[in-house]
């Protein structure tokens, strides 16, 4: 790898992370929708210009943000035992809970999209650890469902300005996760047999 090549990795590299750490910033004081691109980049100290290069708009940074979320939980779950996951999870929700309260709530669909998508993301690497079967089309549709159903339990927490019971919802989430994941193993295993 040439030096220049690296050089300009790096300068991408905290490009980059200098939007995303804007973007969160950011997000501490105000709604998502009331932030700018130029807002984007005076926190970032950077150019519109090259804002531009990186990004096509603030959606496409915060579905970078959302990726890089996605992979820091993700690694930090992968050094729990399974039942740890929802301490894991509701730390961060509550660590992080102005920020995604100013992220969700009046969100547009575009917003709420890749929130949905974020979540499919982190329950399908949540059960590519527990599953012993390989992937099927039911189980995307089930995902689709449980991240459908984990993003309105979300608006409902910011709605309800995360009532006291939330440490213990992650609890009820994770039973529910694993019945229908269970139950799907069940059916697809009845399915097989009915075949034979």
């Amino acid at each position: 790898m040439s030096e220049n090549y690296r050089k300009e990795d790096i300068r991408i590299i905290k490009t980059r992370t200098a939007l995303s750490v804007s973007m969160y910033t950011l997000l501490q004081r105000r709604k998502f929708a009331r932030i700018t691109v130029n807002d984007l980049c005076d926190e970032a100290l950077t150019s519109r210009a090259t804002f531009y290069i990186h990004f096509c708009d603030k959606y496409s940074l915060l579905s970078y943000c959302l990726d890089d979320i996605r992979d820091n939980l993700t690694n930090k779950i992968h050094h729990f035992t399974y039942a740890h996951i929802e301490k894991v999870i509701n730390q961060f929700i509550c660590d992080n809970s102005k920020v995604i309260t100013n992220l969700v709530e009046n969100a547009d669909s575009e917003v709420l999209n890749l929130l949905r998508n974020f979540m499919f993301s982190m329950i399908n690497n949540l059960f590519k650890r527990e599953e012993s079967i390989p992937s099927t089309p039911s189980n995307s549709i089930l995902y689709t469902f449980c991240s459908g159903g984990m993003v309105n339990l979300l608006l409902w927490q910011i709605e309800n300005r995360f009532p006291a019971e939330t440490p213990f919802m992650n609890n009820y989430l994770y039973d529910m996760l694993t019945y229908i994941m269970d139950w799907d193993k069940i059916m697809s295993k009845s399915k097989l047999l009915r075949m034979d």
